[in-house]
């Protein structure tokens, strides 16, 4: 089911489109606390990834 829902997560705005679907009015805030934990766990890349888009 992931696959289907998350096709490709390297792409932006593909990962974007997925947290709006999974989250809805809350995907905003679901993509920042992705981000937030990349940050404090060290994890620049993914960091960098999570902060590259908008989910507005």
């Amino acid at each position: 089911m992931t696959k289907a829902i998350l096709p490709a997560l390297s792409d932006p705005e593909s990962t974007a489109d997925a947290a709006i679907e999974l989250f809805g009015d809350e995907a905003a805030t679901a993509v920042a606390h992705c981000g937030l934990d990349a940050w404090t766990d060290g994890r620049a890349d993914d960091f960098a990834f999570w902060s590259t888009f908008s989910v507005v």
